[in-house]
């Protein structure tokens, strides 16, 4: 008969509340291990960042088709702005949507994808553009 592993909490940590418990295979309470912070944060990083560099090509006056990339994220992630964005052809011109907005995912997964985002004025299709850090940027979240 086999028996299924379980878990034992670990003796609480720093501030003894319930973000400092942490479970761990066995049936005896160990000590509170701290994971290293760069650790943490590339673990947050996985599921959830924020992109402020892409580019883009218009489609139209008013729609631009974004290619984001965000290597090593856990799942293909969703999209939502944070505010306006605001793109440029690095030369003439700089277009700020009239609201934030993302529209039809063409396609991503864990490494990068393409968004159609719309409610711009005056892009000229074709137009090779990026996304400026001056305006909104994209939240990337891969939580499930």
């Amino acid at each position: 008969m086999s028996r299924s592993p379980s878990l034992a909490p670990a003796r609480a940590g720093p501030g003894s509340g319930w973000g400092d418990l942490q479970l761990i295979p066995g049936t005896a309470a160990l000590s509170f291990t701290v994971a290293p912070t760069a650790h943490e944060a590339g673990l947050v990083d996985r599921y959830l960042r924020r992109l402020s560099t892409a580019t883009a090509k218009a489609n139209s006056t008013s729609n631009a088709q974004l290619t984001l990339s965000h290597p090593g994220m856990r799942a293909s992630p969703s999209y939502s702005p944070t505010g306006p964005l605001t793109l440029t052809d690095g030369v003439t011109a700089d277009w700020t949507q009239g609201q934030a907005h993302l529209g039809t995912v063409h396609d991503r997964d864990g490494d990068g994808g393409r968004v159609d985002a719309g409610f711009f004025s005056g892009l000229a299709a074709g137009t090779t553009l990026h996304l400026l850090t001056s305006g909104g940027a994209i939240l990337a979240s891969a939580e499930l």
